[in-house]
C-alpha cells in the first residue's frame, strides 16, 4: 500500500501530465534515463511511482509532471533502449 496521495488520477485538475513508461524493468536506469531527459528540457517531476516487478505482472513507472510535454521529448524517451511503451495522460 503505498504511503501518501498519488497524483495520477489528479493530474488534469492540477494542470500536469501523467507519462507512464513500460520498459524492463529489471534494467537499471530506467527512471534516471527518463527523469534526465525531462529535466534537460526543463520539466519538473513532482511524482514518480513504479510497479514492483516481483508483485505486479506488467510493472510500470508513472512519472508526474509539471511541463509541457513534447514530441521530442517523447522521441528521446522512446529511444532509450529499456523502454518498451509510452502512454500519456492529461
Amino acid at each position: 500500500m503505498p504511503l501518501g496521495t498519488s497524483l495520477v488520477d489528479l493530474v488534469s485538475e492540477l494542470g500536469y501530465n501523467a507519462l507512464v513508461v513500460e520498459a524492463d524493468p529489471r534494467s537499471p536506469g530506467v527512471m534516471a534515463g527518463v527523469a534526465a531527459i525531462l529535466s534537460r528540457h526543463g520539466v519538473v517531476v513532482r511524482q514518480a511511482l513504479a510497479d514492483d516487478p516481483d508483485m505486479v505482472q506488467d510493472a510500470k513507472m508513472t512519472l508526474v509532471v509539471e511541463g509541457q510535454l513534447t514530441g521530442v521529448m517523447i522521441e528521446e524517451v522512446n529511444g532509450l533502449k529499456m523502454v518498451k511503451s509510452i502512454k500519456i495522460l492529461k
